[in-house]
């Protein structure tokens, strides 16, 4: 399995957190990952990433932002 693993910062609170996206990112699309910190959802493009096959323990799960808000960005 392919990981695509990078750094986020939260818009909210400023925090960085790592998130993994369980595939390779496609930077036509947005994503999005839940703030460990305050809980908030980030949304950000798609980037070109480190591709790891191991997953920091902390790192929160990216999800293609369409599958969270309902819309065709598939």
């Amino acid at each position: 399995m392919t990981n695509s693993v990078t750094k986020i910062e939260c818009e909210n609170c400023g925090k960085p957190f790592i998130g993994v996206f369980r595939g390779l990112f496609d930077v036509s699309k947005t994503y999005t990952a839940a703030c460990p910190s305050c809980e908030e959802q980030v949304f950000f493009p798609g980037v070109v990433t480190l591709i790891n096959e191991e997953v920091p323990d902390n790192a929160v799960e990216i999800m293609l932002a369409s599958i969270i808000c309902g819309t065709s960005d598939r």
